[in-house]
């Protein structure tokens, strides 16, 4: 099963703390109804805002998430090179977050980096893998960004959950 979500504006790119939440409720909502039980596993997140905070209420939907099974992969940012740069709801406890690889296998200067802290700064343990996000081509021009590595990474951890069911 695949499915689409959009809560940010078509235009802009841009959007509300409540927009976004609405989303993430609406896909626990749609995942406890969905009819012969089937279920979301992989939601990818490409968007975030520059608040390295776990204890934000979208870091927290995160964690709720989590615990109605569905694993959240979120573009970590693009506030780099900076140590804990990383931002909401990427800097959840839970999920994972992508930071996006440069062309020389290294993390891209513009990608933000953990660690996640939580609302009193300290720091927390954290999912942080990369991809490729710097470079890819886009109707003709070439654009950076986490946005571009999170997919990736979502899709790969949906081809090994999906390997893992069908192993058993």
């Amino acid at each position: 099963l695949l499915a689409a979500g959009q809560v940010l504006d078509n235009q802009s790119g841009s959007g509300s703390d409540a927009t976004v939440a609405m989303g993430m409720e609406r896909t626990i909502e749609v995942n406890k109804n969905l009819p012969g039980g089937a279920k979301v596993m992989v939601v990818n997140m490409s968007l975030g805002a520059n608040i390295n905070n776990a204890d934000h209420s979208l870091a927290k939907l995160v964690e709720k998430m989590e615990a109605e099974g569905i694993l959240v992969v979120m573009a970590a940012g693009n506030s780099g090179p900076g140590v804990g740069s990383i931002g909401v709801p990427a800097s959840s406890r839970a999920g994972i977050a992508s930071t996006a690889l440069g062309k020389s296998d290294r993390v891209a200067s513009f990608s933000s980096r953990g660690p996640a802290r939580d609302g009193q700064g300290k720091i927390i343990k954290k999912a942080i893998v990369a991809q490729y996000g710097e470079g890819v081509v886009v109707d003709g021009r070439s654009i950076n960004g986490t946005s571009f590595s999170s997919p990736h990474v979502a899709g790969l951890v949906a081809d090994v959950l999906e390997a893992a069911i069908a192993a058993f």
